[in-house]
């Protein structure tokens, strides 16, 4: 099954954890799934985050409020 970002908003935002890969999903929808992280204290890690840049991974970490992991 393909998850998209509202799905995966849904799961975190319920609490659930996730694991995700950065090449699936944009800026924008990795900073909206970060910060579904904070209503339940829910933790993503993020894979795959060579691509990107230091500010666009300042701003997925600023999203999720320390729930965010990044495997470099």
């Amino acid at each position: 099954m393909v998850w998209t970002d509202d799905q995966l908003a849904q799961v975190v935002s319920s609490g659930g954890g996730v694991i995700i890969d950065s090449d699936d999903f944009t800026i924008d929808q990795l900073k909206r799934i970060a910060y579904s992280t904070r209503e339940k204290g829910a933790t993503v890690i993020v894979r795959n985050c060579g691509s990107k840049s230091t500010d666009e991974l300042k701003q997925i970490g600023s999203s999720g409020k320390g729930h965010v992991i990044f495997e470099l």
